[in-house]
């Protein structure tokens, strides 16, 4: 054994690692001036095209003040825009704005070398298994929850 502990919870191991991730990757968003959860809602943004309020709360699996919190933040920095839902009036669709998806690219440059270093450990096959095995858990966020994206056929 070469000092690191042997985690007998998958969860715990789990949690530890998001929050060595975390720790390692906050000066990439901090350089960003964005939260990494307003990441995470530009992300779903961008694969979605648009989408309503109710739908953007199922899929980030947050309260609707913190919602409303991050949407109100980045409508204010020009990145998103809310508009009336022509077929039903008391509904908003969440669009991202060019400057949204201009900044989004931005970020995800950022945060892909910042990113670099955490997983060069894995090869490239091994950092498409993490993705598929994080994506499978299906969370709130994740790309399966955020884009209804088809598992591939045998799985």
């Amino acid at each position: 054994m070469d000092g690191t502990p042997e985690w007998k919870s998958l969860s715990m191991l789990l949690m530890a690692t998001a929050q060595q991730v975390a720790g390692r990757m906050r000066p990439a968003f901090e350089a960003s001036g964005l939260k990494p959860r307003q990441v995470e809602l530009l992300q779903v943004l961008a694969q979605q095209r648009s989408t309503t309020q109710q739908q953007l709360l199922d899929i980030l699996g947050v309260d609707p003040s913190i919602l409303v919190g991050l949407l109100n933040d980045l409508e204010g920095k020009g990145l998103i825009q809310r508009v009336r839902d022509t077929r039903d009036r008391r509904r908003h669709i969440v669009v991202l704005s060019p400057d949204g998806l201009h900044r989004l690219d931005d970020i995800l440059h950022t945060v892909e070398t910042a990113e670099t270093p955490i997983f060069d450990a894995l090869s490239p096959a091994d950092q498409r298994a993490l993705r598929d095995a994080l994506t499978r858990l299906g969370l709130p966020g994740t790309p399966t929850t955020a884009c209804d994206a088809e598992q591939p056929q045998g799985r």
